[in-house]
């Protein structure tokens, strides 16, 4: 099978679904399937050019994803000679606003122009209906743009099955169309001296390190978590928190910040900023516990949650309405209701008080992850898809 994956921000530029992306298709390859990616330009600076593996073929750079860039990126698919192309959406990465009227229009465009079939995997389809007039407008403009666009599709792919759901009320004509394909991690697991790792990160013997993984944005509780470790710190019990990854912005940390300092919890809380992917792995081997407090819950579209089951980290998470089944099932994760702070507080400190425990969760962790969320199983179950007739 020949496979065009089209996507416009492949490492380095800092993008989650531009790294899933690579992975995918290097896994993908490896498997048997003839893959050429297709992106935008490296910026200025930015180091070298996206690391796929060498049996993945670069296609053309794409500088322009409007309307006005249709043509071009036509006429690179067409270059391609695929069976199928595969479009990895969310609105954002098209336009900058959010508002891609040309990637909309691409697969109605590509069904007319190409004998290929074509597929969607919606990764962040649209934005809540949360906020002020202007986003509420962005946030419907996203749900007709989707809708427009899976019509065209021979397959779309969706990473939960809560938004299988939510896709088939929004287009029902779509029907058996849409598959289920979750994310794995964009962290490979690297060689560690663990001890180490806890020594730089300033952790004592005898400490538990919590950490929390991914961007700090609001729809992330960590007002919760400070409010858990605060108590855990006042019963006596030796911990502390790292929170890997980018601050989302300068205001969020402010008020983070003087949360820390309200609750007198200097010294006991650190950030990374963004970290590589190395670097990311070597703080989650040196941590104990992956605190997970989404507020709609965890679920099988987030990298963050794959990293830490794929490095044997127990978690310990907020249940919502996004969270998956299988998650539930699993045995490898302690769900909390969202927003019961006595109960995540009480999931923390067994952590604190059980090492055996939490290093057992870790392991059945770990083997959910090879089980349903391993590159190899992803590339599989996404060829599957695509192989469909």
């Amino acid at each position: 099978m020949k496979v065009c994956l089209v996507y416009p921000n492949l490492p380095p530029v800092v993008d989650g679904v531009g790294e899933y992306t690579c992975h995918l298709a290097g896994e993908m390859a490896a498997q048997g399937a003839e893959v050429t990616v297709i992106s935008g330009p490296v910026p200025e600076g930015a180091g070298k050019v996206c690391p796929v593996s060498g049996n993945v073929r670069l296609g053309r750079t794409i500088h322009r994803w409007g309307v006005r860039g249709l043509g071009r990126l036509v006429g690179a698919i067409r270059e391609t000679g695929c069976d199928v192309v595969v479009l990895q959406y969310t609105p954002y990465a098209y336009a900058r606003c959010g508002l891609g009227v040309g990637v909309a229009l691409l697969p109605h465009i590509l069904r007319v122009r190409l004998p290929c079939k074509v597929a969607v995997a919606l990764h962040e389809p649209w934005i809540p209906f949360q906020g002020g007039p202007g986003r509420l407008l962005v946030a419907g403009w996203q749900r007709l743009a989707t809708g427009y666009m899976v019509g065209a599709c021979h397959r779309v792919i969706v990473t939960t099955e809560k938004r299988r759901r939510q896709l088939q009320r929004l287009v029902f004509p779509v029907g058996g169309n849409v598959s289920v394909v979750p994310v794995s991690s964009n962290i490979p697991v690297v060689e560690c001296d663990r001890a180490a790792a806890r020594a730089h990160l300033g952790v004592g013997d005898g400490e538990t390190l919590f950490a929390i993984f991914g961007m700090s944005h609001r729809h992330r509780d960590y007002e919760a978590v400070y409010r858990c470790l605060h108590t855990l710190i006042a019963e006596g019990h030796a911990c502390r928190l790292v929170n890997i990854g980018k601050i989302a912005s300068p205001g969020r940390l402010q008020a983070l910040c003087r949360l820390e300092k309200e609750l007198g919890l200097e010294g006991y809380i650190s950030w990374t900023g963004f970290c590589d992917a190395e670097m990311v792995s070597r703080i989650l081997q040196a941590a104990d516990v992956a605190v997970m407090p989404e507020r709609f819950g965890i679920s099988t579209r987030q990298t963050t949650l794959m990293a830490a089951l794929s490095h044997a980290l127990p978690v310990v998470a907020w249940r919502g309405p996004e969270t998956d089944p299988v998650l539930e099932r699993s045995g490898a994760i302690v769900f909390v209701n969202a927003g019961d702070e006595d109960g995540l507080t009480a999931a923390m400190r067994a952590a604190v008080l059980n090492p055996g425990t939490r290093n057992a969760m870790g392991m059945r962790g770990r083997e959910l992850f090879e089980e349903h969320f391993s590159w190899p199983r992803v590339a599989e179950l996404t060829l599957k898809v695509l192989g469909r007739p």
